[in-house]
C-alpha cells in the first residue's frame, strides 16, 4: 500500500510540474511568457528565447497582448516580439510558425520600408506595434507552450 501511495503522490507532483510555467516565467491561455529587459538585437533576443525553449511572442488576441504589455509595463523601451516580414515584405509572420490572426499596429504602420522588418511593442498611444529595424536594441518578450 505504501508503494502505491507513494506512486500516485508522484504522479500527482509530476502532473502538477507539467501545468507550471517555470521559475520567473508567467502563464496566460496555456503558455508561458517571459520578459526579458536586456537590450539586445531582435535575432539576439531570438536566439536568447531559443535558448530558454521559447521564442520571441506571437500575440493572438487582445487580451493576450493586455497581458504581455502588462508584463512590460515598468520597462519605458520598446519590447521585441516574434514577428517579421525580413524574408519578403509585407508578408509577416510569427518565429513560432502560428498564424498572424491578431495584429496591433500604430497608426501607418507597418510602413513597408525594406530596412523595417521586425516587430516591436510598447510605442505609442496604446503600446501598440511598429515596424523598425532589427538591429535596434530592445527588451524582448518570450513565450513557449506548457509541457
Amino acid at each position: 500500500m505504501l508503494t502505491v501511495s507513494l506512486l500516485v503522490c508522484a504522479i500527482v507532483a509530476l502532473t502538477r510540474a507539467a501545468d507550471e510555467c517555470p521559475t520567473d516565467w508567467k502563464m496566460f491561455n496555456g503558455r508561458c511568457f517571459l520578459f526579458n529587459p536586456l537590450q539586445l538585437h531582435w535575432a539576439d533576443a531570438q536566439e536568447s528565447c531559443m535558448k530558454e525553449g521559447a521564442n520571441l511572442a506571437s500575440i493572438h488576441s487582445l487580451e493576450e497582448s493586455t497581458f504581455v504589455k502588462e508584463l512590460t509595463s515598468a520597462d519605458l523601451i520598446p519590447s521585441w516580439i516574434g514577428g517579421t516580414d525580413c524574408q519578403v515584405s509585407t508578408r509577416w509572420f510569427w518565429m513560432d510558425s502560428t498564424s498572424m490572426d491578431y495584429a496591433d499596429w500604430c497608426a501607418a504602420q507597418p510602413d513597408t520600408t525594406l530596412t523595417e522588418c521586425c516587430i516591436q511593442m510598447n510605442v505609442g498611444i496604446g503600446k501598440c506595434w511598429n515596424d523598425t529595424p532589427c538591429t535596434h536594441l530592445h527588451s524582448s518578450i518570450c513565450a513557449k507552450p506548457l509541457k
